[in-house]
């Protein structure tokens, strides 16, 4: 798979989980070290886990660990609702939190089925299959 930083699902997931070390931060103290830690590591674990496996060889070790992103993405879904619900987080914010993970999951989904599929994602039209590629696989040049 190659660089993982021209993956847009890999940038809004690292954008994210640069999101979520300021508002952890905001948290009671005790809520911090507790749920704050944990909503860190799930969300850490997405990135790391896309990078891991763009650094891998073939498809199925990249599906691999897309698989687990996508299990960390829900954990934070969970842990983010958890949040809301124990009254650490706001509703509005963590809805908006909410809908981002929902998309970065969307977005490993689709990914991970194009690496089933057998395609290379790419900004050509038509590349490796004869269709398009989904524009949630690859970022725009930065």
């Amino acid at each position: 798979m190659g660089d993982y930083k021209r993956l847009k699902v890999w940038r809004r997931a690292h954008e994210l989980t640069c999101t979520l070390y300021r508002v952890t931060r905001a948290f009671p103290q005790r809520d911090q070290f507790v749920l704050g830690d944990q909503i860190l590591r799930a969300a850490i674990s997405v990135g790391a886990n896309i990078a891991e496996g763009c650094g891998r060889n073939g498809d199925g070790e990249l599906r691999r660990f897309l698989n687990i992103a996508l299990g960390s993405a829900n954990e934070l879904r969970y842990l983010l609702e958890l949040a809301i619900d124990v009254g650490v987080l706001e509703p509005a914010q963590g809805g908006s939190l909410i809908a981002a993970t929902d998309a970065i999951c969307r977005m490993l989904s689709a990914l991970s089925t194009a690496a089933y599929q057998g395609r290379r994602p790419s900004k050509e039209k038509g590349a490796a299959t004869g269709r398009a590629p989904s524009k949630v696989l690859i970022a725009d040049s930065q």
